[in-house]
């Protein structure tokens, strides 16, 4: 029951999702009418949430987000995590335009929800990926001997915790790298 699966790891990425973006729509409200939203746009917000929502899950779904791993997080993802918050801003813009007198939503609201959902989502996914990089897991000193590509895809690994080293310091014979992936490099003696 509580095995971490593929569809569980999904369900709550889902779940999560759903609340930041109903909470950052909310608040970008709260925010534009200075936290006293008139009475007028009561229906708007629900409009929004019941439009945007399933719109902005839509293109996270087709952007990969989520298929992906927490630890395995990177800079490629969060791309995606943008061009889908891109795509579903866009969409969901040309249907409040062309249904403006079912609904009025103010343009500010879509702009400051954008950003608001795009760090309350993209933060939520870069917590988790930090809390499992910097948990208390004892990590053994390592020195390393000699300055390469090797040793810098080494280090990255170790990093990124998918191996139980803390690298301290590189020993190479070339002295003009100080640093490789923030180690220092120190020459060494004949």
């Amino acid at each position: 029951m509580f095995k971490v699966t593929a569809l569980k790891r999904t369900l709550f990425f889902l779940i999560v999702d759903v609340l930041l973006s109903i909470f950052s729509l909310y608040f970008a409200f709260l925010l534009r009418f200075n936290f006293v939203i008139p009475l007028d746009f009561g229906i708007s917000v629900l409009y929004a949430i019941l439009l945007l929502v399933p719109i902005k899950i839509i293109f996270l779904w087709l952007f990969g987000q989520y298929s992906i791993t927490w630890r395995f997080y990177n800079f490629t993802d969060s791309k995606n995590l943008l061009k889908a918050h891109i795509s579903a801003y866009i969409l969901f813009f040309i249907i409040s335009v062309v249904s403006f007198s079912l609904f009025h939503i103010p343009k500010s609201i879509v702009f400051i929800d954008f950003y608001l959902s795009l760090v309350l989502i993209g933060s939520f996914r870069f917590f988790k990926r930090f809390l499992l990089e910097h948990t208390n897991v004892q990590y053994k000193k390592t020195i390393f001997i000699g300055a390469n590509t090797k040793t810098q895809e080494f280090i990255k690994l170790c990093h990124t915790r998918e191996m139980q080293y803390n690298p301290i310091l590189i020993f190479d014979d070339v002295k003009d790298i100080p640093f490789i992936s923030g180690i220092p490099v120190c020459g060494m003696e004949e």
